[in-house]
């Protein structure tokens, strides 16, 4: 039955009014309250407290403040003071989530005797304005109990001001006022410590609530996963059903994430039948956490079927997918997705997207490609985030143009930590070692970014690869000073000094840092013995390096071919003949390489009868129709 309906049949008092203003308001129908608000004063029916109620949410909902005042105006004139506790409850509530937070002010201070629901009215609003400091000593301020409202938005206002020390005095607080045992309060215990990266303290809180509904389990599932404690999220799971929480899309989302931390492919198919079974696969956050866990499991088939039986698709499954394919090696299928992605014009680009792509770009060694990504980023201002800048520099560096990575760095407004380590390991792999340097030298002295470990990792690759062995040797002496060395560190020394020739120094300093040298490390090792012809050295790492366990076996079966070169090289032709054997014994085979050669004619994508796999040639102008920019 329509309005019109029912105003015939309902007595037209305040009360059905009310009603009927009430369940438009319910169902988001804002703008038709109001206008069955403006009809209500035409028939002479004068409003009441719960009519300005309803009306004041209504303005809320609309976000208008105009309209907001409107009311209030009209309630005065009605006689309805805001003093009244609901209406004034009400009129801080909108005028605060209308950004008129001296308007929520004039309406608190004017209440006489505000309750604990008005003072959490106020508290929220003053969050919600981002005025911090201000809510802080409102709550200091308070005469009223809090109770587990309070405590939700001082969590959250935590969380805003990113203060340890008052999360921990807000524990102590619900302690001492005895509202541990309230389940909303514990949770957003439980996510404030999680955010915080206190994971003992969390499941020390979860382990201590007596009663745990499908938020609390939920949380404790997304803390484990955000401290990188995959399994004891899964663990979660089966212990969750046990208690009667049936799972829900945030619990999935959180278990994929867990899985894919893991590289389980075998779980991830497990989590993806109970999403089926529990009827969430239409959902597409749940969709896109599929995607980016198939593709962290190296199963981009099953990426593929995901993302192709998704009836809607987001930016953000695109992107997964073209990360996907990116991270697994195939960029050739990464730029496949974006061109699909352009030829549905359903969504655009954003600085994420264009960060994978030119990533792609960068194993495809596409210069081309590259410079007009370029004029693509600065016509579409994306060069405004940093994060783009600096995969544009990596590109450039990988691509073997240190020109234009330079001048790329040169445009960067507050450059960080981030941006010097991506310039200064560009500079390194394309043989500008001493500039390098120059660029470490000026981050120590004259900016504000501070080197971390990434960059003296980056420094010395740079040392190691123009054979600058004292400046590299300085660089590594000044390091271990301020932060702890690693295993990469260790083998970029390693790998330092076996280039130069001096084997002794690299073996007593792969011993002396690390212990127990890695892969890397043998690797370096070996690579300098095959340089200077040390048949005997390149012996015993090779033994070394069979005795080592690690995940990919064809690190080692790299290395492994390289002891056969140098035996090769010195004619012990037996020797390399029996490694190989030994190899095949084991099931080990070394992947064979692969290049890309460009050629012509231009085959480009958009011929939709071709496989990625098969195109000879990528053209922007193909993949996305923006066609070429001058750099």
């Amino acid at each position: 039955m329509n309005t019109n309906c029912l105003l015939k049949f309902l007595k037209r008092n305040v009360v059905s009014w009310t009603v009927l203003i009430t369940r438009y308001v319910r169902s988001g129908g804002y703008s038709d309250a109001l206008w069955l608000f403006s009809l209500m004063q035409v028939s002479g029916v004068s409003p009441n407290s719960f009519t300005g109620v309803c009306l004041l949410s209504a303005c809320t909902g609309l976000g208008d403040i105009w309209l907001g005042r409107c009311v209030h105006g009209v309630l005065l004139k009605s006689g309805i003071e805001e003093v009244h506790p609901y209406v004034g409850t009400s009129l801080i509530h909108m005028y605060a989530k209308c950004f008129d937070i001296d308007g929520a002010c004039r309406v608190f201070h004017a209440m006489s005797e505000p309750g604990f629901v008005t003072w959490n009215a106020m508290l929220s609003g003053l969050v919600h304005n981002r005025l911090f400091r201000d809510a802080l000593r409102f709550f200091s301020q308070g005469t009223c109990v809090p109770n587990s409202v309070t405590m939700l938005i001082m969590a959250s206002l935590s969380n805003e001001l990113d203060s340890f020390g008052l999360c921990r005095c807000l524990h102590g607080f619900v302690v001492q006022i005895g509202l541990e045992r309230d389940v909303s309060v514990s949770n957003s215990l439980l996510d404030m410590y999680t955010n915080f990266g206190d994971i003992d303290t969390a499941c020390l809180i979860f382990e201590r609530m007596a009663i745990r509904d499908l938020v609390t389990w939920t949380t404790m599932m997304g803390a484990y996963v955000l401290a990188g404690h995959a399994l004891e999220a899964l663990y979660l799971f089966p212990k969750a059903k046990a208690s009667g929480i049936a799972p829900d899309v945030v619990s999935m989302v959180n278990l994929l994430a867990a899985c894919g931390i893991l590289g389980n492919l075998n779980c991830v198919k497990l989590i993806h039948s109970q999403v089926n079974t529990h009827g969430f696969g239409f959902y597409i956050p749940l969709g896109n956490s599929l995607i980016a866990a198939y593709s962290k499991c190296r199963d981009m088939d099953s990426a593929k079927m995901v993302f192709n039986i998704m009836q809607e698709k987001s930016l953000v499954s695109w992107t997964a997918m073209i990360s996907g394919y990116v991270h697994n090696g195939q960029a050739a299928e990464a730029l496949w997705v974006l061109h699909q992605m352009v030829q549905t014009k359903d969504v655009d680009l954003d600085s994420v997207t264009l960060a994978n792509v030119l990533a792609a770009c960068s194993d495809l060694a596409s210069l081309e490609l590259c410079k007009q990504l370029h004029g693509f980023c600065i016509r579409g201002a994306f060069l405004l985030d940093h994060s783009v800048h600096n995969a544009l520099i990596a590109t450039y560096a990988k691509c073997g143009d240190a020109r234009h990575a330079n001048i790329v760095f040169d445009e960067i407004s507050g450059i960080d930590t981030v941006s010097l380590n991506t310039i200064i390991s560009g500079l390194g792999i394309n043989g500008h070692g001493e500039a390098a340097i120059t660029m470490f030298k000026a981050m120590l002295h004259d900016m504000n970014a501070k080197p971390d470990i990434i960059t003296y990792l980056s420094v010395l690759a740079a040392c190691s690869h123009s054979g600058l062995v004292k400046e590299g040797l300085m660089i590594f002496g000044r390091m271990i000073q301020v932060l702890e060395p690693n295993s990469e560190h260790c083998a970029c020394i390693v790998d330092m000094l076996a280039r130069a020739g001096q084997l002794g120094e690299a073996r007593e300093i792969m011993y002396g840092i690390s212990g127990e040298p890695s892969l890397s490390a043998w690797g370096a090792l070996l690579g300098g013995c095959r340089l200077s012809g040390e048949v005997g050295l390149a012996q015993f790492v090779g033994e070394q390096l069979l005795e080592l366990r690690v995940d990919d076996d064809d690190d080692v079966c790299g290395h492994v071919v390289v002891l056969c070169n140098v035996y090769a090289s010195a004619g012990m032709f037996e020797e390399a003949e029996r490694l190989r054997k030994k190899l095949k014994e084991r099931g080990l085979a070394k992947s064979p390489g692969r290049s890309l050669i460009c050629c012509t004619p231009t085959f480009g994508v958009a011929m939709r009868t071709r496989a990625p796999s098969q195109t000879t040639q990528w053209n922007m102008e193909n993949v996305t129709g923006f066609g070429s920019q001058e750099i």
